[in-house]
């Protein structure tokens, strides 16, 4: 009996095998900041006593609600302005890759024999035409076509693409039937968005965009701001919700629920190890 092979053997998958290491560095990270942030609150009540460290956790805990709202919003910034180049962000190699690097922090083409780094010694070779950005030019082209277009129609492209993430899949499966279709296609694209206004022709006894605008103009006068404009306000938004957990946890304590607030708004594991009575107490104090 022969030896059972899968009909198509692709070899090991690096990228994966260093998204997984990643995971493994962040995760180490995280566990390391954990307990510096416990011994570090432990040393204030210390030092300085409970009403100190409470004051410690109310600032870190803000500052942690403003930091995650912000990076909400600039990881909305980056897929706006790749969409506005025509890179996709999650079917795009250079979208993922810088997707990634924001979200973690770790560059995939920092690691051996992943795509991002064959795509970079191509391009330090002067080898332009094996990128992965001169192979996608055309896919590119369309989905920058299709992005003015959103914006034109006062559509958010982000939220777009976040619902409509088929429309892009469709951009990308067409590069697999040959340069010719794809030059056919964008000026398919070319010549439906000045006939209507869309992509795509409307349907039988629809109305097309272009209808539309000139006859309802009020439904298309909203004009799309890049997301990074709204940072104050996000930062604002953050620091109520920070304020309005500050009064729920001081509304418990009065209630007689001091020790689950506590560890609901802090979520240290140090506290599980502490007796009931000298948390009850320190609370008491700290008047918080």
């Amino acid at each position: 009996r022969g030896r059972l092979l899968p009909r198509k053997y692709r070899g090991p998958d690096f990228n994966k095998r260093a998204e997984n290491k990643v995971a493994k560095l962040l995760d180490e990270k995280n566990k390391k900041d954990l307990l510096e942030y416990a011994e570090q609150v432990r040393t204030i009540e210390r030092t300085q006593g409970p009403r100190a460290r409470a004051r410690f956790e109310r600032k870190a805990r803000r500052d942690r609600l403003i930091k995650k709202a912000e990076k909400k919003i600039r990881l909305k910034q980056l897929k706006y302005d790749l969409l506005k180049e025509g890179i996709d962000p999650v079917h795009d190699n250079e979208g993922r890759q810088k997707i990634f690097k924001y979200n973690t922090g770790y560059d995939l083409a920092d690691f051996d024999r992943t795509r991002e780094q064959t795509e970079r010694m191509a391009r330090e070779e002067g080898v332009e035409y094996a990128t992965f950005r001169f192979r996608r030019m055309l896919n590119r082209e369309m989905i920058r076509l299709v992005v003015q277009n959103l914006l034109d129609r006062g559509i958010d492209p982000v939220l777009y693409y976040d619902r409509n993430p088929q429309v892009f899949r469709e951009i990308q499966k067409d590069s697999f039937k040959g340069k010719q279709h794809m030059f056919e296609r964008i000026d398919e694209v070319k010549k439906n968005i000045e006939l209507y206004m869309s992509p795509e022709p409307p349907r039988a006894g629809e109305m097309s965009v272009k209808e539309e605008m000139k006859k309802y103009p009020e439904r298309f006068k909203k004009k799309i701001k890049e997301p990074i404009r709204s940072l104050n306000k996000v930062r604002g938004r953050a620091i109520k919700k920070a304020q309005r957990e500050e009064e729920r946890l001081k509304e418990d304590i009065k209630a007689g629920k001091t020790l689950d607030s506590l560890r609901r708004f802090v979520k240290l594991k140090d506290f599980k190890e502490r007796q009931e009575d000298a948390v009850k107490n320190a609370l008491e104090k700290a008047q918080i």
